[in-house]
């Protein structure tokens, strides 16, 4: 597709279309060059990146699927917990030239380690307790990034200070394989006894091929993901007074369309979420 035809599909208005492509243009050199223009030292490029593997520079939504195992750390042991058979749905909006909002549908679950079914009690191999298991709700959520990475957006908390975090890079090469971190998280740091302290530090790593993301035809590439978590434990599994470590790690890959996520996570939310898996894009609509 040429990039005028490109600039008419995305339907946007003259301002964004030129903002849109001079975050994807190259200079003739680069353009002569093929797909090596990209510079690993410059944050306009990283940005590039990480949009690119992550989300994509037009309006088609995206879908992530995360297999992911949640454990305990106590004593630097790790003590296996639940599965996360994770789903998300995601589509962009360009607002300027370096800064976007996604909006993301999110589908996890929480399933046994035995037969991957939906945990609803669950012994603590800490504790001995059977717990009631709070399974994620599915959400709906904001986000804006900019050149640098995600905007702090979290609210205050009456009794604490909230901070967030969201930072792009660094990016690495080995042949025509092109690796980006990007990591955030949040901290609720108590200033009184009333509020309770929490920390959220979700680690991306996605993975692609350079030549297809340096490409200026392509609007999202094709991508994989390691996750890694480290969290405060949640209030409902009772470990508040446990020091230990609530931790996550899972693998992913991005899909065009829902029929080409996994069987596990789609069956899990036909039964359990129809409504959003006959028509996934109705409630993230951002165009």
């Amino acid at each position: 597709m040429h990039r005028r035809k490109l600039i008419q599909y995305l339907g946007i208005t003259p301002l964004i279309s030129h903002t849109a492509k001079n975050s994807l243009a190259s200079s003739k050199e680069s353009q002569a060059n093929g797909f090596n223009y990209l510079n690993l030292d410059k944050q306009e490029d990283l940005h590039i990146i990480h949009r690119k593997l992550c989300f994509s520079f037009d309006k088609k939504p995206i879908f992530w699927f995360i297999n992911a195992k949640r454990y305990a750390l106590i004593n630097k042991q790790f003590f296996p917990l639940w599965n996360m058979p994770v789903g998300f749905l995601s589509q962009v909006k360009t607002i300027d030239q370096y800064r976007y909002i996604v909006r993301t549908l999110s589908i996890i679950f929480y399933t046994s380690i035995d037969n991957n079914k939906i945990l609803n009690n669950f012994k603590n191999p800490i504790t001995s307790k059977i717990v009631r298991i709070k399974q994620p709700r599915i959400r709906i959520s904001d986000r804006f990034y900019n050149l640098k990475g995600l905007e702090d957006s979290k609210k205050q908390i009456p009794g604490s200070i909230t901070t967030e975090y969201g930072d792009i890079g660094p990016a690495w090469t080995l042949g025509d394989n092109i690796w980006i971190n990007a990591d955030n998280g949040f901290r609720v740091e108590p200033i009184n006894k009333k509020a309770t302290l929490r920390q959220v530090n979700d680690w991306f790593t996605y993975h692609g091929s350079f030549k297809e993301v340096s490409d200026n035809e392509v609007m999202s590439a094709h991508s994989t993901q390691s996750f890694h978590d480290f969290n405060t434990w949640p209030n409902w599994l009772g470990m508040d007074s446990i020091d230990g470590g609530y931790i996550a790690r899972g693998f992913g890959k991005k899909f065009f369309h829902i029929d080409d996520m996994p069987s596990i996570w789609k069956k899990l939310t036909r039964d359990n979420y129809l409504e959003y898996y006959n028509n996934p894009t109705k409630k993230i609509n951002l165009h």
